[in-house]
């Protein structure tokens, strides 16, 4: 590798702590997780990115040369980054999401792999040593087999796309979106902004002729970063070490005589009466009427939507009325009536509060929205 002595040396460490780090990661993810499907998954993850780090390690230091028998062995791992970061999303944003046998069918391309190394694996220690030293001084011929070396990033992005796809359904049928749901959407969208500008990024290297040793291991660094940090803010801390070592945070209600079985009974009341009666069709609905309504204290009424639903009462409402204003596009009102008139009969005050709400909740503004439904054939007026 066409690196200097320092620059290999602090890539050295880069890529050690970055393995490191992601093995402490999956532990702590699994110790957090209580049988919590998405933060397993995210668990799994961590390991074949540690692997993947671990590989690069390999030839940075040269240890690859004194332990040949490791030559391509972790290579059919990273091909399971795709899988694991997907059903993260599925199972983070779904609680009823159950794993079916089909489900095994994205094992396929890290299968595949596996398959295509075998001939490599029962080779002697020789013949592999002879690779990896061509593989010191190899340059690929042409782009093809440059691109064909990055077949993981692209496995990456398809299954990015694929979360975006779930999301986007989940959004759509959802009465109201968690402040969770919301972020993950965020998180999966700038995630795959990074995996094309890696891809960018090297095209525009290898149109150049450029030597893209340090752009490469350069981005793969900033791609595992970047999945550490979803990896603690689901932690739930925002700090360098998760609550395992720091001390969590007092909740403004740790007072409360609420327990969590009342808290889930209340939840359940506060949204059947939502769903039964839709009060919050009204542009006035607000907290007290709902605590009247339901003959609960309206700190008992903020506390059950702040730990139990995870959301505040104005976001609750939001979401309640863009679903309104979803079912009446879908039905054909628009034909009747224009956008806002629509938005006014489901609850909202005004024009800037709606299309403020419709694009946090739905990532896209009003029109947009119904261009994409009239393309599956809902009239607009």
């Amino acid at each position: 590798m066409d690196l200097t002595s320092f620059e290999n040396n602090l890539f050295i460490l880069l890529f050690l702590a970055a393995v490191l780090h992601s093995l402490y990661l999956a532990t702590l993810l699994f110790l957090k997780s209580r049988k919590e499907k998405g933060l397993i998954c995210l668990g799994l993850m961590m390991i074949p990115i540690s692997f993947w780090l671990l590989n690069y390690l390999l030839y940075i230091g040269e240890f690859i040369l004194k332990m040949p028998h490791l030559y391509g062995l972790f290579a059919p791992g990273i091909y399971l980054i795709g899988p694991f970061y997907y059903f993260f999303i599925v199972s983070s944003s779904n609680d009823n999401y159950r794993f079916r046998w089909y489900d095994l069918l994205h094992l396929i391309p890290c299968l595949y792999i596996v398959f295509e190394l075998v001939p490599v694996y029962v080779l002697p220690a020789e013949t592999k040593l002879n690779y990896i030293e061509g593989i010191y001084n190899y340059r690929p011929p042409n782009p093809i087999e440059i691109l064909k070396a990055n077949r993981s990033i692209f496995l990456m992005i398809a299954y990015v796309l694929a979360s975006y796809i779930y999301l986007k359904n989940i959004v759509r049928q959802k009465k109201w979106i968690s402040p969770r749901l919301l972020w993950l959407q965020g998180f999966n969208r700038y995630f795959g902004l990074l995996l094309l500008l890696n891809m960018v990024i090297k095209v525009i290297f290898i149109g150049f002729k450029w030597d893209g040793v340090i752009m490469e291991l350069s981005l793969i660094l900033i791609l595992a970063f970047a999945i550490h940090v979803l990896g603690y803010v689901i932690l739930g801390k925002d700090k360098v070490l998760p609550e395992l070592i720091f001390p969590v945070k007092k909740s403004r209600y740790a007072t409360s005589p609420l327990g969590p079985e009342q808290i889930k009974a209340y939840q359940q009341q506060i949204v059947q009466y939502l769903e039964s009666e839709r009060p919050w069709l009204d542009p006035k609905f607000s907290i007290h009427d709902l605590a009247k309504g339901i003959k609960l204290p309206r700190h008992h009424i903020s506390q059950v939507l702040s730990d139990g639903l995870q959301t505040s009462f104005f976001d609750l409402l939001c979401n309640y009325r863009i679903a309104e204003v979803k079912k009446r596009f879908l039905r054909g009102d628009i034909q009747q009536y224009s956008i806002m008139g629509i938005a006014f009969n489901s609850g909202f005050k005004s024009k800037s509060s709606f299309n403020r709400a419709f694009k946090k909740v739905c990532g896209m503004t009003p029109t947009a929205w119904l261009k994409e439904i009239n393309q599956q054939g809902v009239p607009e007026k």
